[in-house]
Formats: structure tokens, C-alpha cells, sequence
């Protein structure tokens, strides 16, 4: 699965406007490492449900931003919340990392139109 698909995020913004679209994915790109990093917390405390629709909620904003290989592995963590031991729950939120930072990248840098996205943080 790729990192980033264009798809999605290019028809957000055509459907949104270029500034909300902006607004709505730098404020996810904040919010991003904040959410990843409960998911080892809600691990750690057991709390499966938690773990499974904070995966969920991630993952839906990531397929509408056009972060594919992200979603992926959050799908994987959010099907494994219900039956999986905690070990393999814990591989997949390790391998979050990469595609979230390599997705993150490609979206900051994804052109619309001719105009690069102006996503940092601020």
C-alpha cells in the first residue's frame, strides 16, 4: 500500500475549498503523533475499546487525507483490537510510525493545482 494517495485529499479539497481543506489536514497533522501515542497507553491499560475506536477514528480522517499506508495498519489494529494478544497488538502500533511520518511528508508536500500545501504546523 502506498504511503499517499491524492485521490482522495484532491477531492476534499475541490469539495471543501482549498483553505478548509488546509485548515482541516494541519490540524489533523498536529493532532496525529497526540493520537498515536494513546494507543500504546490504551494498550497498556487494557482498555481494547478504546485501543479499537481511537484505530477507527484514525483511520477514517487517514483514508479521507489520502494516508493509505497508515489507514492500513490501522485497520489491521482496529480488527485485532477484539481478539488479538497483546503482543501483536503491539507490533501494529510500532509499525505506525513509518507510514504516518513517510504519509505525513507526501501530504505536507502535495501540490493542488499548481499550489504546494502550506500544511506546517502554526
Amino acid at each position: 500500500t502506498p504511503a499517499f494517495t491524492p485521490a482522495q485529499p484532491r477531492q476534499m479539497a475541490d469539495e471543501l475549498g482549498w483553505d478548509d481543506f488546509e485548515g482541516l489536514a494541519r490540524d489533523f497533522l498536529t493532532e496525529l503523533p497526540i493520537e498515536l501515542d494513546r494507543l500504546p497507553v490504551h494498550l497498556a491499560a487494557g482498555a481494547r475499546q478504546d485501543l479499537k475506536r481511537g484505530a477507527h477514528s484514525l483511520k477514517g480522517i487517514s483514508l479521507t487525507l489520502g494516508l493509505t499506508g497508515l489507514a492500513e495498519i490501522l485497520l489491521q489494529l482496529e480488527k485485532a483490537a477484539e481478539t488479538a494478544d497483546p503482543d501483536r497488538l503491539a507490533h501494529y502500533i510500532s509499525a505506525l510510525s513509518r507510514p504516518a511520518e513517510q504519509g505525513e511528508k507526501e501530504l505536507r508536500e502535495w501540490p493542488q493545482t499548481g499550489r504546494a500545501t502550506e500544511l506546517s504546523p502554526g
